[in-house]
C-alpha cells in the first residue's frame, strides 16, 4: 500500500476541479471526495483552539484558509485508509448525512496531520523564502 501511486490526491477547492482525462490501457477509477466549505479549516480551528476558548467564545475568530500544497500524495498510513472506508460504504450510507459528516470531519484531521508533517519537511529545505521551499519540495517529491 505503502508508496503506489495508484491512489492520488490533489487538494484543491471544487471549484476549481477540472475535468480529468487518463489514457490508460486498462480501466482506471477515480473517486474524489469535496468537503463543504469551510470545514477543514473548522476542524483546524477546533484541533489549535484550547476547549476552554472554545466554550467561552465558540463564534469569536473565524479560520483563515489552510493551503496544502499542491502535490501528488501516494498512499500513507493516514489517508489512505479513510479514503478507502469511505468508498468502501459509500454505496450503502448515501444521505446519511451524520455518517458522511463523521467521515469528512476524520479525513479533514487527517488531511491536517499530512499537512503538518509537510510543511516540517519543508522547512528541512534551504531556502529564505517560503514559496522557493514549496517549489523545491514539490519538484523533489514527485520525481
Amino acid at each position: 500500500m505503502k508508496g503506489d501511486p495508484m491512489t492520488l490526491t490533489s487538494i484543491r477547492p471544487p471549484r476549481d476541479f477540472l475535468p480529468i482525462t487518463i489514457e490508460a490501457k486498462a480501466p482506471v477509477e477515480s473517486f474524489c471526495i469535496f468537503f463543504p466549505d469551510s470545514m477543514v479549516e473548522e476542524v483546524y480551528r477546533s484541533l489549535a483552539t484550547s476547549g476552554e476558548q472554545l466554550l467561552d467564545d465558540p463564534l469569536s475568530s473565524k479560520p483563515g484558509p489552510v493551503n496544502f500544497v499542491e502535490k501528488t500524495y501516494c498512499n500513507d498510513e493516514w489517508l489512505t485508509p479513510a479514503i478507502l472506508k469511505i468508498k468502501a460504504e459509500y454505496g450503502n450510507r448515501q444521505g446519511d448525512g451524520i455518517w458522511l459528516d463523521e467521515r469528512l470531519h476524520d479525513l479533514s484531521q487527517r488531511l491536517l496531520q499530512v499537512h503538518r508533517q509537510v510543511y516540517r519537511e519543508m522547512l528541512k529545505l534551504p531556502s529564505r523564502k517560503a514559496s522557493t521551499r514549496e517549489e523545491l519540495f514539490r519538484r523533489h517529491r514527485t520525481r
